[in-house]
């Protein structure tokens, strides 16, 4: 499904934070493409990114939905 080169570079690079733990825990599931538990994770991750004021986090669990919304055939929500 997802090649583990394109979730390598999605892969956080900051300091962890809150949404860290979903966001990883979401990658780890694209790998293993379980991308129906992986997509509400991202959207937690979302959340915690946006209340925390971490830019890098937010655009990383934004752009991981997009992606998974593309894959899915669903360009109306990527």
């Amino acid at each position: 499904m997802f090649s583990k080169r394109l979730v390598g570079q999605l892969k956080p690079t900051a300091a962890p934070t809150d949404g860290w733990d979903d966001y990883r825990r979401a990658l780890e599931l694209i790998v293993q493409s379980d991308v129906s538990q992986a997509l509400p994770l991202l959207a937690e991750a979302e959340l915690s990114f946006l209340a925390a004021d971490d830019q890098q986090g937010l655009w990383r669990a934004l752009l991981g939905q997009a992606l998974l919304h593309w894959h899915d055939a669903a360009a109306a929500l990527a």
